[in-house]
């Protein structure tokens, strides 16, 4: 218990600096948003419902994008990712910047499809 402090100061700034980097990425990106967090160490995200969530959670996988589907957090609709703050905050930049482009890439092809 001695250790306590240092690790809860080592995790508020991790996850501090991993939301602020999330909120940055995401500014790129105005059809994801995050839900308003009240503490703890994860982030809601609110997608598109263009596929089931678990769809685009494997998807994202396959990207090397680790996320949880809403509905491990009590989401039933589609249209929701959750994602863990605690991570490095390098792999957890070079992550939302592989979620980002993922959904770019999705509204592109949303568009051509339309054309």
């Amino acid at each position: 218990l001695e250790g306590r402090l240092a690790m809860q100061r080592q995790i508020q700034q991790r996850v501090t600096a991993n939301l602020a980097e999330l909120d940055r990425q995401l500014a790129e990106l105005p059809e994801v948003s995050r839900l308003e967090a009240e503490g703890g160490w994860y982030a809601v995200l609110r997608i598109p419902a263009l596929a089931p969530d678990e769809q685009t959670v494997l998807a994202l996988l396959e990207r090397g994008v680790w996320v949880h589907p809403g509905y491990f957090f009590g989401l039933k609709d589609s249209g929701w990712l959750v994602v863990s703050l605690l991570g490095p905050e390098a792999e957890f930049s070079a992550g939302v910047a592989g979620l980002i482009e993922y959904f770019h890439l999705q509204r592109r092809n949303e568009i051509l499809n339309l054309s």
